[in-house]
């Protein structure tokens, strides 16, 4: 193996462990409740959720289209660089003000990353030859990251205790961590686009995104499923601590992001054996199914039924993402994820403001129960999915060198 591969498969590693340190959220379990504390309303704490995702889907596309043109590992750098502004300033807090720029540095810290993050992974696999081990590569990655959620919840929740701003100011360390891994790694080859031509790129990509249908509804199914899911998860905290005391509310995320990252590192291996579209269906009908039969238990009953849900939703992802990138090309990768982003942030901003005023008016049990329900949506989606024109959508299928669409893939080729 010559020193560049040695290099480059280095990537993939210093990627995995980026993934866990990015995630490495000890403010996860009472972030909702400082804000609410912050703020004084449950309605102010889920509109800065909604505004750091306005902000992210306002900058998505330009910054996935710079990824692009100019290279993954500068976009990442910045934004972990924005990513450790942003705690900072949610740590001062005080007011709205400050927790309303902190959210909105953080949401160009998620542009800058979005779209850039899997086109270096996906990137660096096919500068190797190995883009077929994308979805296996990429749930381990994910896994971490959930998994990096699942052993900070109980730290967080033990620093909460003495401040609810200390789990803020104890995550500059791994985010600083994180910077200098990603400097460490090297641009994959990849097969720029020819002009440097910012909209003239964006605007190829969009035409790109609308003569491919099946791009539309995974964009489209990943957009509900993250949007609602996260709201979902935001809210968890007020509900746990119905039925729950405060110190196993940490336990029961570590058991939720446990279960999650198994389902990341098994998702290659269950849609192997079930096949994708089966794969695709349990997914989104079980954690549906227990959510809403939570919502209508009470005590720890109601908290195990939904971290069951955990290990589906896990399955779900690297999947999604895997069909996603075989879709496109490598000039325009980190572009069409950005899309994918302004998707997934644009309707999570909706969510929250419309889930944040549903929970205060008719508690938070409700408005969970509903959203939860609106995520059945994407059975729609996946019925698409089995028309004759989009082919069997198998992950056999996906791994040849024909797309799901039948179209033939392109091949990568590197420039650099």
């Amino acid at each position: 193996m010559s020193t560049r591969q040695q290099l480059v498969r280095r990537n993939i590693l210093l990627f995995s462990i980026g993934s866990f340190l990015s995630n490495f959220r000890l403010n996860a379990s009472i972030l909702i409740i400082y804000f609410q504390q912050q703020t004084g309303s449950l309605t102010a704490a889920m509109s800065l959720g909604a505004c750091l995702m306005i902000g992210a889907s306002l900058l998505d596309i330009p910054t996935g289209a710079l990824a692009d043109i100019f290279g993954r590992k500068t976009l990442l750098v910045l934004s972990w660089i924005c990513g450790f502004v942003h705690l900072t300033l949610l740590a001062i807090g005080g007011s709205y003000g400050i927790l309303l720029v902190g959210m909105l540095v953080g949401s160009a810290g998620m542009a800058l990353g979005s779209g850039a993050d899997a086109a270096m992974l996906y990137d660096s696999l096919a500068e190797l030859g190995r883009e077929h081990d994308y979805q296996k590569i990429s749930g381990r990655a994910n896994g971490l990251l959930t998994l990096a959620l699942g052993v900070a919840a109980p730290l967080g929740s033990m620093l909460a205790s003495t401040s609810l701003a200390l789990p803020f100011w104890a995550q500059l360390l791994p985010q600083a961590l994180g910077l200098l891994l990603v400097l460490l790694m090297v641009e994959p080859a990849y097969h720029k686009p020819q002009q440097k031509n910012l909209l003239l790129h964006t605007w190829r990509s969009t035409g790109n995104i609308i003569r491919n249908g099946q791009v539309i509804v995974i964009m489209l199914m990943s957009a509900s499923f993250y949007a609602i899911g996260e709201n979902i998860a935001a809210l968890m905290p007020e509900w746990y601590a119905l039925n729950i005391s405060l110190p196993l509310v940490g336990v029961a995320f570590t058991a939720t992001y446990l279960l999650s990252a198994a389902g990341f590192f098994l998702s290659d291996a269950v849609s192997r054996r079930m096949g994708s579209l089966i794969a695709l269906t349990l997914a989104t009908i079980y954690p549906v199914a227990g959510m809403v039969v939570a919502t209508l238990l009470a005590g720890p009953l109601a908290v195990l039924c939904v971290v069951s849900t955990a290990f589906l939703s896990g399955v779900r992802w690297p999947l999604l993402d895997f069909l996603l990138q075989q879709q496109i090309e490598a000039k325009q990768r980190a572009t069409i994820s950005s899309f994918q982003g302004v998707l997934q942030r644009g309707l999570f901003a909706l969510i929250a403001l419309l889930l944040g005023m549903l929970a205060d008016t008719f508690g938070v049990v409700q408005g969970i129960r509903w959203a939860a329900l609106l995520l059945l949506v994407n059975i729609v989606g996946i019925w698409f999915l089995r028309k004759p024109h989009t082919g069997r959508f198998s992950h056999t299928s996906c791994q040849r060198n024909v797309s799901c669409t039948g179209i033939k893939r392109p091949k990568t080729e590197p420039e650099r």
